[in-house]
């Protein structure tokens, strides 16, 4: 510990990583995980400017994608940028949801290499790039006092290796000094890959999966929950019934791609 607190010494150190990382790059550049680009670390300029927009407007609930006549069809001006389900069935346990991007094209590749390749720096880039694209947009009405990462079963947090829902809310989280609750919520059994079933079956595979675990009240708290994807909406709304039953305040959705 001395020798790195130190003046000389601890120089000296930083040289030999400098030089130790520049022949590694020398050796094995940097490449863009999804074009494989050199230069460009996890994802380049050209990958990200051809994310696939999600388009507008969206419902003001769910985020879900509203033709512009359908949004401006119904006489009841409160009602006019809700989609078709928000407005005659469905009650979200979350009062607003957003995503960055549409799941397709190459942003569905940089998820896709992400979640199944272990590129977990594309994480922070993705969180970071959801912030920046989505602007005002995917900004919470009100300052969050948690933010709560979509958790994964232990057991396969352990098969993976890290939480991709996790690393987005860094990045979306950025600078600022929204705390990041990893302990907040947690999978009580695991479940299914929701990508292999249908809509009925993804609401019963994430029925009662999640709980709080008390290690972050959240009672009387704003909180945010930040996914990779949203589908159907049933896991962020599950964990949003979990948060609100235990007192929440508010709950929020943000996600990469929907």
């Amino acid at each position: 510990m001395r020798i790195l607190r130190s003046g000389r010494p601890w120089t000296a150190l930083r040289v030999l990583q400098s030089l130790h990382e520049g022949l590694l790059d020398l050796l094995f550049p940097p490449r863009c995980a999804v074009c494989q680009q050199i230069g460009a670390p996890y994802l380049c300029d050209a990958c990200i400017v051809a994310f696939p927009p999600l388009g507008s407007p969206v419902c003001r609930i769910c985020g879900t994608p509203v033709p512009a006549t359908e949004a401006l069809r119904s006489p009841v001006l409160d009602l006019a940028a809700l989609c078709g389900a928000c407005r005659h069935q469905t009650q979200h346990h979350f009062t607003w949801a957003r995503a960055a991007g549409s799941y397709d094209g190459l942003l569905r590749e940089a998820i896709h290499r992400l979640k199944y390749d272990h590129r977990k720096g594309l994480g922070y880039r993705l969180g970071d790039w959801a912030h920046r694209a989505g602007g005002t947009a995917l900004q919470p009405p009100s300052v969050p006092d948690l933010v709560v990462p979509v958790p994964l079963h232990w057991t396969r947090a352990r098969q993976r290796g890290f939480n991709q829902s996790l690393l987005v809310a860094q990045g979306f989280v950025g600078q600022r000094t929204w705390p990041i609750a990893t302990d907040a919520l947690v999978r009580t059994r695991r479940t299914r890959p929701q990508v292999d079933l249908d809509a009925d079956q993804r609401a019963a595979n994430v029925a009662n999966a999640f709980a709080v675990s008390g290690r972050h009240p959240v009672h009387g708290k704003r909180v945010l929950i930040v996914d990779d994807v949203l589908t159907t909406m049933h896991t962020v709304d599950e964990c949003a019934r979990v948060l609100k039953a235990a007192g929440a305040r508010e709950v929020f959705v943000v996600a990469v791609a929907r």
